[in-house]
C-alpha cells in the first residue's frame, strides 16, 4: 500500500513541474546521504518556523530535483536572484515565515508568468478572479497576477487568512493549493489533523506539494552540493527604481530610446502581457527599471 502511494506520488510530482519541459532521462547524479541530509535539515529548521522533515516523500522529490529535473531545478535558483528579494519584503512586511517564498517555486518553478490548466496563474499560481475581487487588475494589457510584489500581497493576504483557521502551516499551505473545504474533507476523514496521515486524504497533485517545499527548501540552501550554480547571482530587484509612466509606451520605444533591452523590461515588468504600459495623466502606471538607466528615461520621457 504505501509503496503504490509513493509511485502514485511520484506521477503528481511530475505535474508540479509543467511549467517547463522536462530534462531527458538521465543517470542518477548525485545519490542521497540521508544522514547527512537529515542533519543539514534539522539545523535548517532550527532557524525556521515551518519545520523540516526527512521521509520517504520528501527524499522523492530531492532525487528528482537534483537527478532528473535539475535542469528546471537550476533556472529557480537563477530566478530566485531576481525575485526572491521583492518576495521576502512583502513576507516580511505580513510577518510571515520567509521560507515561504520556497513555497512560490513549487507552484510556479519561480516563473512570474506561468500558467496552469486550471486558470491560475503567476508566481503564486492566483485565480485570475479572486485577483480581480481583492483589487488587482487582470485585463489583456495588463496582469497583475505576473507582478511579483502585488501578487505575493494577495497570496500573504490568503497565507495569513488560512494560518489563521488553522493554525498549522501544513494545512494552511495545503489549503493554499486546492482549498479549506477540501482540506477540510481530508481532516474528517482522517479523523486527525496530522499532515503526514491525512495526506492520503487530499487530491494526490496536493499531496505532493509539502514533500516537495520541504526538498527545494532544502536545496535551495544546499545548492552547490547537488551540482546547482545560478549564471549570475547578483540580486537585481534591488539595482532598481520604480517610475511613473503616464502615457502609452512599448519596451520597444524604451529600448530605442534608453538602451535597455525589451527582454529585461520584460523580467522586471512581468505584469505589461503586451509589452505595452498603457500610463495617460488619469491613469499614472509605473516602470521598473536598472538604476543606471533611470536618469536616462527620466530625459526621454520628461513629459509623461
Amino acid at each position: 500500500m504505501k509503496k503504490a502511494f509513493i509511485a502514485a506520488l511520484l506521477l503528481a510530482a511530475v505535474s508540479l513541474a509543467a511549467q517547463c519541459p522536462p530534462n531527458r532521462m538521465k543517470e542518477v547524479r548525485f545519490t542521497l546521504n540521508d544522514s547527512i541530509i537529515r542533519h543539514d535539515m534539522a539545523l535548517l529548521s532550527e532557524h525556521q518556523t515551518i519545520p523540516l522533515i526527512y521521509n520517504d516523500q520528501v527524499e522523492m522529490f530531492i532525487s528528482l530535483f537534483v537527478n532528473y529535473r535539475n535542469t528546471q531545478t537550476n533556472s529557480m535558483l537563477q530566478r530566485s536572484y531576481k525575485y526572491f528579494s521583492a518576495i521576502e519584503e512583502v513576507l516580511e512586511c505580513h510577518h510571515l515565515p520567509t521560507e515561504l517564498k520556497y513555497f512560490a517555486m513549487v507552484e510556479s518553478a519561480l516563473n512570474p508568468t506561468a500558467s496552469a490548466r486550471n486558470g491560475r496563474q503567476g508566481l503564486w499560481q492566483l485565480s485570475p478572479t479572486m485577483a480581480r475581487q481583492l483589487g488587482l487588475t487582470v485585463n489583456d494589457y495588463i496582469n497583475d497576477c505576473f507582478d511579483p510584489e502585488q501578487a505575493t500581497e494577495i497570496a500573504c493576504q490568503q497565507l495569513n487568512k488560512l494560518y489563521d483557521y488553522y493554525g498549522d502551516w501544513l494545512l494552511a499551505l495545503s489549503a493554499f493549493n486546492t482549498s479549506t473545504a477540501t482540506v477540510d474533507k481530508a481532516i474528517a476523514d482522517a479523523n486527525n489533523r496530522d499532515y503526514w496521515t491525512l495526506c492520503r486524504h487530499l487530491p494526490l497533485e496536493t499531496c505532493g506539494y509539502i514533500p516537495a517545499f520541504m526538498a527545494i527548501t532544502y536545496i535551495m540552501n544546499y545548492p552547490a552540493e547537488y551540482g546547482l550554480y545560478p549564471a549570475c547571482s547578483i540580486d537585481t530587484w534591488h539595482s532598481t527604481e520604480l517610475l511613473p509612466v503616464a502615457d502609452t509606451l512599448t519596451f520597444e520605444q524604451i529600448q530605442n530610446s534608453v538602451g535597455i533591452a525589451a527582454e529585461q523590461l520584460s523580467e522586471l515588468n512581468p505584469k505589461y502581457v503586451k509589452k505595452n504600459i498603457p500610463g495617460s495623466p488619469e491613469h499614472v502606471l509605473t516602470l521598473r527599471i536598472p538604476k543606471e538607466h533611470a536618469n536616462s528615461f527620466k530625459q526621454n520621457f520628461k513629459k509623461q
